[in-house]
């Protein structure tokens, strides 16, 4: 079934992106009633719940509106287990039976069995938060059979990779072994966004009329990010609008430290060659077609390169629109290129990737570079030049409307056609 959201299924699985979301935004737009017809609460079965997307976008704050709204509706046989990436799996074991047995384990020999047969009579409601990896709801909420009727079990992550079977459509996650519902936990429109940062920064809905222009400004700068709007709104409450100014032109440079922290935590767990095409879409494929992405990768790696796309899609890292391009989020696209140019010390003109017309032209017209640069971004063409370019290690160079790269990477110098 290619729906994102099934009510059909078994199972309701929701997925996003980070935690910080205010709470208004998720009640008055993404809507209650939408939720709660998902979660179905008058069904007796078993329901998995599942929220994913990017980090930063809010997941963790609808699993917890959603614990405090129904909590009441299971007779205290809840547990909100928070953070369990970074968690030992027995503490979060011996959590879940004191939350609702009120009952501590000490024999921790027998504890996977008391977590599967304890429950079996209770109607629970049990929030799985952050979780990444497929061992971690089998130690914990493994079967549906573990719990009492109309139990829920909600989860959150930011990657459903263990989650897709292969084959599967790009967007459409499904599960191994049973079925699941999917809530893609969406972007945050322009309305939502100003209202959340002036919440956080200004304690009303609407800014002051001087304060429009640099508000709308410091939200595209944070890209509508609830986690990034909540965090700087935040910090500059109270503070006056030089201070604001400021901010922006910090923002307009470098990343704010909490959230590239929260993003990071997917760019890590990414292997080497992900990594690589993660930073070249970051600089090169956003808006690009798939198609001629994945044949460049093919080229680079040496192998099909479209296993490694989809592990990035079902990371929540990128998404592939209607019309089959590459499509990745802004502050994910700054973290990338915030990545690229910290490989160099931060020295301009220097790192693997130059994304700017105006800088890949300088290294071009002084017919030098360094061995560290991969790939080029030459612009819009307005005359045409035979350049050779002192590039080691260079495999592609992109121009208005294509992408083209060369395989020969063991020349020390390379002769292109350069557009200016």
């Amino acid at each position: 079934m290619n729906s994102r959201i099934s009510l059909s299924k078994r199972f309701l699985v929701c997925y996003g992106q980070g935690q910080m979301c205010l709470i208004i935004w998720w009640e008055l737009r993404i809507g209650r009633d939408k939720i709660m017809k998902l979660l179905d609460l008058e069904a007796f079965d078993v329901q998995f719940i599942v929220i994913h997307g990017m980090g930063g976008i809010g997941k963790t704050t609808l699993a917890e509106t959603v614990f405090r709204q129904i909590s009441s509706q299971f007779h205290g046989n809840c547990s909100f287990l928070k953070d369990v990436r970074i968690h030992d799996i027995i503490d979060l074991q011996k959590k879940l039976l004191f939350d609702i047995l009120n009952l501590s384990c000490t024999n921790l020999s027998f504890i996977d069995d008391m977590i599967k047969t304890r429950f079996r009579d209770k109607k629970v409601l049990i929030i799985l938060d952050d979780i990444d990896k497929r061992d971690q709801i089998m130690r914990l909420a493994g079967e549906p059979n573990w719990f009492g009727g109309g139990s829920r079990i909600i989860i959150t992550t930011r990657n459903i990779e263990f989650l897709v079977n292969e084959g599967e459509d790009d967007n459409v996650p499904a599960s191994n072994s049973r079925q699941f519902s999917f809530y893609d936990m969406p972007e945050m429109n322009s309305h939502d966004a100003l209202q959340l940062f002036c919440e956080r920064a200004l304690g009303c809905a609407k800014p002051p009329t001087k304060y429009m222009d640099i508000t709308n400004k410091l939200i595209k700068a944070l890209g509508r990010l609830p986690l990034a709007l909540n965090v700087v709104g935040s910090t500059l409450r109270g503070k006056c609008q030089d201070r604001w100014e400021n901010v922006l032109s910090k923002l307009n440079e470098v990343m704010n430290e909490d959230v590239k922290k929260k993003l990071m935590i997917s760019y890590e767990a990414l292997e080497p060659n992900q990594q690589q095409i993660y930073l070249d879409i970051a600089c090169f494929f956003i808006n690009k077609k798939k198609t001629i992405a994945i044949k460049y990768w093919d080229a680079v790696l040496g192998y099909s390169a479209e296993i490694e796309v989809k592990i990035l899609i079902c990371m929540s890292l990128i998404k592939i629109k209607d019309n089959d391009d590459l499509w990745m989020h802004d502050q994910l696209r700054d973290l990338g290129r915030g990545i690229v140019h910290s490989e160099s010390c931060n020295i301009h003109q220097r790192g693997s990737r130059l994304w700017s017309p105006k800088d890949a032209f300088h290294i071009v017209q002084r017919k030098k570079g360094t061995e560290n640069i991969i790939g080029l971004n030459l612009g819009t063409p307005k005359l045409m030049q035979r350049t050779y370019l002192n590039v080691r290690n260079l495999r592609g160079w992109s121009t208005l409307g294509s992408f083209n790269w060369t395989m020969e990477t063991s020349k020390e110098t390379l002769k292109i056609f350069s557009q200016s």
